[in-house]
């Protein structure tokens, strides 16, 4: 019966290791007044992204979700802090609000800072928690989707991803050596971030560059990924007269320099 037990207990043991998890923050007001039909709805098309990705990966889903009273700096930061992240796991942090460029007009300072309901939280204050709470993660996502602008429309239809494209997303999200650790944000110095009523222009661009590339090659990667969503979003606001797109850095953990510089659509 003993030996019974330890083997149950080993089985078990060895399962727990095994099972990596997706870690997933979402910050989006649904209750902001005038704004609930896009939060809403960016809400809710991120919540069944990230559900439909973690499944197709094979990886347990942590996602935890944050609005009302809740969408504040110190909910971020307990949050952050609360992250227990295991070896190869993946953390995404993902803000849809309201944001601004603090700088002086100083194009040089490249990421926004994130309005929140208590205060502004620079979005390289996130990054700079997320390095150190996740460096065993095999991919962090660090997403601002927000206007960047100084302070001093329909969005495009995604397509649901293909059961039989499972491999090519896994690949993206795991399937790559070493580590990453990306920053991104919906708009650079000086620009606003744009919504419909149907949610982020962004996000949508977003979700849809990931689906696309899961479709059409056997080898996605995040700088074909971000850099078709760069390209898309700037197009879309261009037809609308504003000039706005997404910016992105993918960093090796291993070497801790840009692999991806954001000033250049290589689309």
């Amino acid at each position: 019966m003993g030996k019974v037990f330890l083997l149950f207990f080993v089985v078990c043991f060895g399962l727990n290791l095994s099972a990596q998890t997706m870690h997933t923050l979402i910050f989006i007001n649904e209750e902001e007044a005038g704004r609930q039909t896009d939060r809403r709805a960016d809400m809710r098309k991120m919540k069944e992204f990230i559900t439909d990705v973690a499944s197709r990966i094979g990886y347990r889903n942590d996602l935890r979700t944050h609005s009302g009273s809740e969408f504040t700096t110190q909910m971020v930061d307990s949050e952050l802090n609360s992250l227990n992240v295991e070896f190869n796991d993946i953390v995404i942090f993902y803000y849809h609000g309201h944001g601004g460029n603090y700088s002086n007009n100083n194009a040089e300072i490249k990421w926004p800072n994130m309005s929140l309901l208590d205060k502004s939280l620079p979005h390289t204050d996130v990054q700079a928690n997320l390095e150190e709470k996740c460096a065993p993660a095999k991919l962090v996502l660090c997403i601002a989707d927000c206007c960047n602008s100084f302070v001093y429309k329909q969005n495009p239809q995604v397509n649901t991803m293909e059961t039989r494209f499972n491999d090519n997303i896994k690949k993206l999200f795991t399937g790559f050596s070493g580590q990453k650790f990306i920053m991104i944000s919906a708009s650079k110095p000086g620009q606003y971030g744009w919504s419909a009523s149907t949610g982020s222009i962004f996000g949508d661009y977003f979700r849809g560059a990931i689906n696309y590339y899961s479709e059409t090659t056997s080898n996605p990667t995040w700088e074909n990924v971000l850099s078709k969503a760069q390209y898309d979003t700037k197009s879309h606001n261009a037809r609308g007269g504003h000039v706005s797109e997404p910016q992105y850095e993918i960093f090796n953990k291993s070497q801790r320099q840009p692999q991806v510089h954001s000033g250049e659509i290589k689309w």
